[in-house]
């Protein structure tokens, strides 16, 4: 008699397991992702940020405290050379070379993956939506790295690989990728000291030393609804946007006495922003939208009517052009596709049954 586990319960097991150890591995990976996160903004350190693209390199010199308060100085490119940026949450603090006084903004490059925190909601967005790996990484600075990929599940948005710093998981190099596999943007250390000693006086702004004649004043919604309320102009909302991405902020920024409606839409990793604005009556006459790319994003600028658009984010053109609802972008949809192709059938058939019985007609001339 054969002793022993049998085969098919051995098997069975094994499957069982499989679900269970993808679970484990998601939430091992989500753990190192808020880590890096809040590692991002607790870590005192001091270094140089360098941001290169195809067209632009731009130096900055930063300082964070470990509360999350930045100061950031320019050395590159020449025109920013001297300005100043001062984050203490929730604005920013920007003063240019030369002028005496910072002007204040609301912060709106908090909703990010990496400049804030990561809730269960926005992972479990991001693992919907990309498929993520964490490897070892090639050493770095002298420091020893874990390698963070996230893969896109489709192919209209950018890919990102980041090599966190296995002692604090904080982020040294993050590349950008393209469908293709380019790299479109690659930023990194390019020194870091880590628990420096830092004056408090660089996180400092008196009020004597705020602008507020062109204060930037940023108000969030929780609906649509409510924000019209506030606007005199209809807002635009669109019909459709790119598989997986939700809207997640609503904002009304004022600035000098006008309103701009920013919207957010987020897949878990990239953004799309998009703004609203009444248009000049100067720039309302209908003309072609002008795609730039801007620091490793794509920007498309569009006249609507009274309004005009600026859809700035990491997706493809054309589902940029079809979030804005240009022309050339639209789609076809099921209902009208299965219209046509029951269309195009029947015509088919007609053909060859038409076909059949002219040629059975033919020979049976030739047979009388």
């Amino acid at each position: 008699m054969k002793s022993g586990f049998p085969k098919s319960i051995f098997f069975s097991l094994i499957l069982l397991s499989l679900p269970v150890f993808t679970f484990s591995q998601q939430e091992q990976t989500a753990q190192i992702i808020r880590k890096m996160v809040r590692a991002a903004q607790t870590t005192a350190y001091a270094g140089d940020w360098i941001t290169e693209t195809d067209t632009t390199r731009t130096w900055q010199k930063i300082y964070q405290d470990s509360t999350g308060k930045r100061f950031i100085q320019y050395i590159l490119p020449l025109s920013l050379l001297g300005r100043e940026i001062v984050r203490i949450p929730p604005a920013i603090y920007i003063r240019r070379k030369g002028t005496p006084k910072f002007r204040k903004r609301a912060d709106l490059f908090q909703d990010r993956l990496f400049s804030g925190p990561s809730s269960d909601q926005q992972l479990d967005l991001l693992f919907r939506n990309y498929d993520v790996s964490l490897t070892k990484g090639r050493k770095f600075l002298g420091r020893k790295t874990r390698l963070l990929a996230f893969n896109p599940r489709t192919k209209d948005r950018a890919g990102i690989k980041v090599l966190l710093d296995q002692k604090t998981d904080l982020p040294l190099h993050i590349e950008k990728l393209s469908i293709s596999g380019k790299i479109i943007q690659r930023s990194y250390f390019k020194n870091l000291l880590i628990g420096p000693v830092l004056d408090p006086a660089l996180f400092t702004i008196l009020p004597g030393q705020i602008d507020s004649a062109r204060a930037v004043r940023c108000r969030t919604f929780t609906t649509v609804e409510s924000l019209q309320k506030e606007v005199s102009f209809a807002i635009y909302l669109p019909r459709w946007t790119p598989d997986g991405f939700r809207l997640k902020t609503i904002r009304l920024i004022q600035f000098h006495k006008k309103n701009v409606v920013h919207f957010i839409y987020f897949d878990g990793l990239s953004t799309l922003s998009l703004f609203e604005r009444k248009a000049k009556m100067s720039l309302r006459k209908k003309m072609p939208p002008a795609p730039g790319f801007h620091k490793g994003f794509l920007e498309y600028r569009k006249n609507r009517g009274r309004l005009r658009l600026i859809l700035v984010g990491d997706v493809d053109s054309a589902s940029m052009e079809k979030m804005l609802g240009l022309p050339g972008s639209k789609t076809i949809s099921s209902e009208s596709s299965r219209k046509i192709v029951f269309l195009v059938g029947f015509v088919v058939i007609a053909l060859v049954i038409m076909i059949q019985f002219l040629s059975r007609k033919g020979s049976g001339r030739r047979g009388s």
